[in-house]
């Protein structure tokens, strides 16, 4: 009868030991991931975070403007980036950093930036552009910003062609991102835009484009 009674004394004890640990163990604390605009040191890249976990991400060499839902897993951000792939980055304080990509089902250190590339946070409006009609001086080119960051951009009253897409606002600079090909880069000076291709024949680099008409 004794060491039965100690059996279920030395049980009790264990079991309010478990119980004393659980209760004394530290929550884990949740990494914030704040919403804005985080972009790399060079200007290679940024990435916004807006809305209902959505995202789009841009890179200065890549034409397509990618946009998707993200979402926080385990202390990473996860981008869609397309059907068969996501973007990988681990979450730190005030940035993020490029670890890896989810191809097919099997991670690879590899990406449309090099592993360990850091985003940093830069705010969530400090990006911002107005939206509306930005011409040259001589009525002849405009680019028209509106929605969900899309724009037109008219090169030349002469040809009846006219890029269309979505832009994208990184480091002081405009990205109009066009399928296959380079994006249209223009500066932002205050309220203007110079324009920073170096090869479009219709549009001379250092064109200026001022806000004429902005959208409500």
């Amino acid at each position: 009868m004794g060491k039965k009674l100690i059996g279920i004394a030395v049980i009790i004890l264990m079991l309010f030991g478990v119980v004393g640990l659980t209760a004394c163990a530290p929550e884990e604390e949740k990494v914030e991931l704040k919403q804005g605009f985080y972009n790399t040191e060079d200007g290679i890249g940024s990435i916004r975070l807006y809305g209902d976990n959505l995202f789009s991400f841009s890179i200065i060499y890549i034409s397509n403007l990618s946009t998707g839902n993200y979402s926080v897993n385990n202390d990473k951000l996860v981008l869609k980036y397309s059907t068969d792939s996501e973007l990988h980055f681990e979450i730190g304080d005030d940035q993020v950093t490029f670890i890896g990509a989810m191809e097919e089902g099997l991670f690879v250190e590899e990406g449309p930036v090099s592993v360990g590339k850091e985003f940093k946070f830069v705010g969530s409006t400090t990006q911002e552009l107005r939206q509306g009609v930005y011409s040259t001086d001589d009525g002849l080119s405009s680019i028209t910003l509106y929605g969900e960051n899309e724009y037109i951009f008219n090169r030349h009253i002469a040809t009846s062609y006219r890029p269309t897409g979505n832009y994208s606002v990184t480091n002081g600079k405009l990205l109009l991102h066009v399928a296959d090909d380079e994006p249209f880069i223009f500066n932002i000076e205050k309220e203007e835009l110079r324009f920073a291709n170096e090869t479009e024949p219709l549009v001379p680099s250092g064109t200026l484009f001022r806000l004429t008409n902005q959208l409500p």
